[in-house]
């Protein structure tokens, strides 16, 4: 028997015993019915909703099960399907063994008083064991070893979710249907950071809570697996929720008993929402608890610590904080003496003078292409395959500019944050590491490119071949200076690559767009071809890759590299096409195109090619993209191209603005001071012109200074903006 049929096997009996369960509690549910109706009694609906969360947990198991989304590393369901569906049978017992709990303490105690301490004790008890069953399915989800830096943490988000628990028990009233409600929910929040964890090799943040409508909006461009994580999640918290099926109300007489007991019971719900507001607000986990955040790996941050305690750290670390000493006079008298110094630079002075007289002249259009998950992979040690890099990074058409790595902020995901940096110049380096601008803050008074342009009187277009409310484009862009924005509708029947809409289709846009108008352009496009998920399949089989990194023969993981290293051809192939068509046209233009962010997987070879390197320079090799900036026209003043440099996506903007002659701000002017012994930072560090990176802090008194002095001048432009 092939090792494909025994599968089928497997996968067949493992669909077999589902529907068993699932038949079995569904006919415990029909007896029970005939059972009330037999007996005179209304049918309650507790007597459905309890054993109905089992069934959802089945339901969605065969459904799995059924598409042949299971995880090779599943390897039984068994134990799950009998606590699961033990669990569900159980419920439908409630109420005789509550009659049977309350006989036994009535032969007990004689005194009400007495019961009711009694009864409260037992549910107590369901709450503590509700809430261990809850906490233990969040970890389990996503790691076999969480709290590996003590119980302390362990206690800690114990007492968190204890709190949530007794306030949602107290709020209806002492029933545990609320409190079983949380339980579900917390454990599918940990099914949600295994998720997360496998398609973007990242923890789950506060910023993708932010953008979980984007989040979905792609989901389907990954494939979801059953995976042994998922089904024992699902099995610890069963037990959980079967206690707190045994919780409810006592009977009362009506009138002012009655009113002082909801009364008592919102007063206790009170008391543990003031402590939850408490938990989050008030006590600084970080400070107080010692809930350390590595955020060059938050993974092992949350290992550590726990999920639940590293994601509340992470929540209160958003904030925008004024940077010490910080007064706006000082900000304001500090960037016009940056702009002094930069104005006072006589080589800078002369090349501007050319460029700048050029640039009033011509009044070029700007085009900016900031590229889905494009990254140069040869940074990896040519992927010990010969992997020769990408076009951006060796680029040498007549025309060229700027070229180099670019530091970003986000890997694996949350685009928006890289288009924040370039499009306002402002850096995560001095904000939250879960921070995410485009859906916290109102940016209608923070300045931007599109604002400076369009003052300047340029025509201001963006375009996103995808739905205009993922990262609240559709608000954001235009609070950004955007004139219009195009969207997915604006593509229907546009070319197709990796299931969704090509590069060079929004390169036909832009073009379209160009020649609508002789006034000058600015446009700014984010493609969508290069997405994740990679293992769709979906490349023609005469644009495959062969990769195979020596030293790492996985071939899930190498499928996934070539899928990805394929779509990235296919871009390099369109952008060459692109550049050719800007040469022939009669207008002059200006590109700008980078990379996003790196794709999700490249830890898998960062970790196997430098396994003993410092965190930081492990870190910012994730966080290096590639960039480029063309002209289809000499710029005048160029002096010596710029190639080979590295920079970050805050200062990119300032510096073509720069090389071609535009006008610049002074916050610009000071970025570009600053940029001459900063070269690139992000949020984990910064690049010296010692050629070494620094952690935020660290380097010399004057290199702290400036970087001091670069905060400052952030919180002037965006900080004490919103």
């Amino acid at each position: 028997m092939t090792a494909e049929m025994q599968g089928m096997l497997l996968n067949g009996a493992r669909i077999a015993g589902t529907c068993a369960c699932i038949a079995l509690l569904v006919w415990l549910a029909c007896r029970s019915v005939r059972a009330e109706r037999a007996a005179g009694r209304r049918v309650r609906p507790s007597l459905l909703t309890w054993p109905l969360a089992y069934v959802c947990g089945l339901v969605v198991c065969l459904v799995f099960l059924v598409l042949g989304h299971a995880d090779e590393g599943l390897v039984t369901i068994t134990p799950f399907l009998l606590v699961v569906t033990g669990c569900g049978a159980a419920t439908f017992l409630r109420p005789q063994a509550h009659d049977a709990m309350m006989g036994w303490i009535c032969r007990r105690l004689s005194s009400d008083r007495g019961r009711s301490m009694a009864l409260g004790a037992i549910y107590a008890a369901a709450l503590l064991l509700a809430g261990a069953s809850a906490v233990y399915a969040l970890e389990h989800a996503w790691t076999s070893t969480p709290f590996t830096d003590g119980a302390r943490f362990a206690w800690l988000e114990y007492s968190f979710v204890l709190m949530l628990l007794g306030f949602l028990y107290f709020l209806a009233q002492r029933r545990g249907g609320a409190a079983a409600i949380a339980v579900c929910c917390v454990g599918c929040l940990g099914v949600a950071v295994h998720y997360v964890l496998c398609f973007k090799g990242t923890m789950l943040t506060p910023g993708d809570v932010y953008g979980m409508f984007t989040a979905a909006e792609v989901s389907s461009q990954y494939t979801f697996l059953l995976s042994q994580s998922v089904v024992n999640c699902m099995a610890i918290a069963a037990p959980g929720i079967l206690a707190l099926s045994l919780v409810r109300p006592e009977p009362r007489e009506g009138g002012r008993t009655r009113r002082c007991v909801i009364i008592a019971n919102l007063v206790c719900a009170a008391i543990l929402a003031c402590g939850l507001v408490w938990f989050q607000c008030y006590s600084h986990l970080a400070q107080d608890q010692g809930v350390d955040l590595y955020y060059w790996d938050l993974q092992a941050s949350s290992r550590s610590r726990g999920y639940l305690n590293t994601f509340v750290a992470e929540v209160q670390d958003l904030q925008v904080p004024a940077p010490p000493g910080y007064s706006e006079d000082g900000a304001e008298t500090l960037e016009k003496s940056y702009a002094t110094t930069y104005d006072a630079d006589e080589e800078t002075a002369e090349r501007r003078a050319q460029s700048t007289a050029q640039f009033d002249e011509l009044r070029p259009s700007i085009v900016v292409v900031m590229d889905e998950s494009y990254a140069n992979l040869s940074i990896f040690d040519q992927l010990q395959s010969g992997y020769e890099g990408t076009f951006v990074s060796s680029c040498s058409e007549g025309g060229t500019l700027l070229r180099g790595a670019l530091m970003v902020s986000v890997y694996g995901g949350t685009t928006c944050n890289s288009e924040f940096e370039f499009l306002t110049g402002n850096s995560l380096a001095f904000m939250g590491y879960a921070t995410t601008p485009f859906a916290m803050f109102d940016l209608s008074g923070t300045s931007s490119l599109p604002k400076q342009l369009s003052a300047l009187g340029y025509d201001t277009t963006a375009i996103h071949p995808n739905l205009a409310t993922n990262w609240y484009r559709n608000i954001i862009y235009p609070q950004l200076g955007f004139d219009k924005f195009l969207d997915i509708d604006d593509f229907v029947g546009a070319k197709q690559y990796h299931g969704t809409t090509s590069d060079a289709a929004t390169y036909d846009k832009i073009l379209e767009v160009l020649g609508q108008s002789d006034d000058p352009q600015f446009i700014f496009d984010l493609t969508m071809q290069n997405h994740s998920g990679y293992d769709t399949g979906d490349i023609p089989e005469a644009d495959e890759l062969d990769y195979e990194p020596a030293g790492h023969d996985d071939e899930g993981d190498n499928a996934i590299l070539n899928e990805y290293l394929a779509c990235i051809a296919q871009s390099d192939k369109a952008l060459d096409g692109f550049i050719g068509r800007l040469r022939q046209l009669d207008r002059p233009v200006v590109l700008v195109y980078f990379g996003d962010h790196q794709p999700y997987f490249t830890y898998i070879y960062n970790n196997a090619f430098y396994p003993t390197e410092n965190d930081l320079d492990h870190q910012e090799r994730l966080h290096e993209t590639a960039y480029l900036t063309w002209a289809n026209y000499d710029i005048a003043g160029t002096g010596t191209l710029a190639l080979g440099q590295t920079t970050s996506v805050n200062f990119l903007a300032a510096q073509v603005l720069d090389r071609i002659g535009a006008p610049l701000t002074d916050y610009q002017k000071a970025q570009l001071v600053i940029s001459r012994d900063v070269p690139a930072l992000n949020f984990y560090g910064f690049l010296g012109t010692d050629g070494a990176w620094h952690a935020m802090g660290e380097g010399g008194t004057e290199l702290r200074r400036e970087l001091a002095d670069l905060e400052c001048l952030q919180y002037l432009e965006f900080g004490s903006t919103v």
